[in-house]
Order: structure tokens, then C-alpha cells, then sequence
């Protein structure tokens, strides 16, 4: 534990000496959130308008507001799962350049195990990771509260949603380390990012609903991103969805109203034409944990030994040699 301690440590040391690198890490999803207020919001704003004006004519200013709300923490919750994948992406700059400078073998000759220093890794990828994540977090707090959209409910709803993200970024760091063992410097995966954080948004539904994907939507449902997106949408929108329907008590078009608006701001996630219920997002999730996770157990180990390290080939020229 000491040596991760230390290993740790030294990474968040490495990682802030340079303070651009917390800057444009904290940079993407503050500038997904800017273009969602500056250009989007409008659009989609008009988007919920037709759907109400669908079936009822001449909406109240108080379900104008509420259908607004909930379209406001559909938008951020998406940009907030989005943002645990993006985040842990840039956060591998210690790692890559550990590689381009040979770091990781002085580490090799060292007392220090293999699995000591991936572990280091990664709890640094997650830590960091989840820091950038929670100060996402709060700022869509705190703009929803300017709109008078509360999405907080209870300190049980605070909890969950702490849980979801801290899942994500699990699932997320996992994933993103296994992806860094086929690059070895920051400039081939600095471009894979800016591709990579483009796309994502699309496939895992942050964006747009994933309905309008029509043939992506298959493949959507095979990403761990899209459930961490439905699972913070689940617990930002139930309280939404609530007050739309407080709106329309009386109403005898209520129910047309919600079902309009709930065929396209939704959590609902299809795996294989079939619906996913919400209450197994959870357990969709700890299964990509338990997958991911042996995933490097085994391959990025023998990685860190064969591709970095070259401990293998050593020992075969040595007996070679014998």
C-alpha cells in the first residue's frame, strides 16, 4: 500500500506540474455545457413546444416551464455521463508520457511489481477523474437552480447519483486504460480523443435521444457509457417527469402531454430490440466493471511485461544463450 501510496503521489505530482493539463481536462465538458446553453437549448426548447402543441394547442406557462426543466436535466445529466468518460481519457497523459520517456522501465527495475504501478495508475485516473467530474457536477447544479430546475430531491437522491457517477468513472477508467495499451506516445492518442469525445456523445445518446439513431441504437446498446447516461438521467428526471405531470392535473390531455414528451427525453436503453429496465442499470454496469476488469488484469499485465518491459524476451535470449 505504501508503494501505491507513493506511486499515486508522484502521478498527481507529475500531472499538475503541468497546470494546462487540469485546464483542458476540465475544459471539455464546460465547453459541451456552453454549447449546449448558447446554441442548443433554444432547439430543443422548441423541440418539447411541438410536442406539447401536438395535443394541447395553447400549453400553460407553468407546463411550458416544467417541460423546459426537464429538458435542461435531460441535456446536463447526458453531458455528465459524457463527461466520465472524456475526463478519463485526458487523464492519461502521466501514463503515455511515462512511456515516451522510459519511465516505466526504470519502474521495471525497480522492486516495484507490475501490477503495483497498473494500480497506481488507475486509482490515479480514477481520482482525478472523479474530481473533474463532481465540479461538472455542481456547476449543472447550480445552473439548473438558476432556472429554477431543483433535481436534487433527498440526501438518498444526492447519494445515488454520487454512486452513479463514481460507477461510471469505474467502468470508464477500466475501459479507457485497456484502450492506452495499443498507444505509446500523447500525440497518436491526443488525436484518437478528439475523435473519440466527438462520437461518444452521439452513440451513447448525451446529445440526442437514442431513438433518432435508428441502425446506431444496436450498437448503443453494447456500450457501458449509454447506461451511466440513462442512469444519471433516471435519477436527474424522476422529479421532472413529476412536476410536468403536477402541471396537467385536470387535464384530460395529460396523459397524451407525458407520454409525447417521455417518447423522446427518456432513459430508456434498448439492448437488442429489447428494453432494458431501469432498475438493472446497475447491474449492467458491475458486470462491464467485472469484464473490464479482467480484462487488464490479464492482458494489460502481460502488456506492461511483453510491450513496455520486455521481461519475456529477456529470459528467452537468456536460456538462448545457456
Amino acid at each position: 500500500m505504501r508503494q501505491v501510496y507513493a506511486l499515486v503521489k508522484r502521478h498527481f505530482k507529475c500531472f499538475f506540474k503541468t497546470q494546462t493539463n487540469f485546464f483542458f481536462a476540465l475544459m471539455v465538458p464546460v465547453c459541451s455545457i456552453l454549447i449546449y446553453l448558447i446554441f442548443l437549448r433554444s432547439l430543443e426548447q422548441n423541440s418539447v413546444m411541438s410536442l406539447m402543441q401536438q395535443v394541447i394547442q395553447h400549453p400553460s406557462d407553468s407546463l411550458i416551464n416544467a417541460a423546459y426543466g426537464l429538458v435542461d436535466a435531460w441535456m446536463l445529466s447526458g453531458i455528465i455521463g459524457l463527461t466520465c468518460i472524456t475526463v478519463s481519457l485526458n487523464t492519461c497523459y502521466v501514463v503515455l508520457k511515462d512511456r515516451e520517456q522510459g519511465v516505466v522501465k526504470d519502474f521495471a527495475s525497480s522492486p516495484i511489481k507490475n501490477r503495483t504501478l497498473i494500480a497506481s495508475y488507475m486509482i490515479f485516473n480514477f481520482l482525478v477523474t472523479f474530481v473533474i467530474v463532481m465540479l461538472i457536477y455542481f456547476i449543472c447544479i447550480a445552473i439548473l437552480a438558476c432556472y429554477k430546475v431543483f433535481v436534487i430531491t433527498s440526501f438518498l437522491n444526492f447519494l445515488l447519483t454520487v454512486c452513479a457517477i463514481i460507477v461510471g468513472i469505474i467502468v470508464s477508467s477500466l475501459l479507457t486504460f485497456f484502450i492506452i495499451n495499443f498507444f505509446s506516445n500523447n500525440d497518436s492518442f491526443n488525436s484518437v480523443i478528439a475523435i473519440f469525445s466527438a462520437g461518444a456523445g452521439f452513440v451513447i445518446g448525451t446529445y440526442m435521444p437514442l431513438s433518432m439513431l435508428s441502425g446506431f441504437a444496436v450498437v448503443s446498446g453494447f456500450l457501458p457509457g449509454t447506461y451511466s447516461v440513462a442512469l444519471l438521467r433516471k435519477l436527474f428526471l424522476e422529479s421532472q417527469f413529476n412536476n410536468v405531470m403536477a402541471t396537467l392535473e385536470g387535464i384530460p390531455e395529460g396523459q397524451q402531454v407525458v407520454e409525447k414528451i417521455n417518447s423522446t427525453f427518456t432513459w430508456d436503453v434498448k439492448f437488442c430490440n429489447m428494453n432494458v429496465k431501469p432498475e438493472l442499470f446497475w447491474a449492467v454496469l458491475a458486470g462491464f466493471i467485472v469484464l473490464f476488469g479482467l480484462i487488464n488484469l490479464i492482458f494489460t499485465n502481460h502488456n506492461m511485461q511483453v510491450r513496455l518491459l520486455g521481461k519475456p524476451q529477456r529470459q528467452k535470449k537468456a536460456k538462448k544463450t545457456a
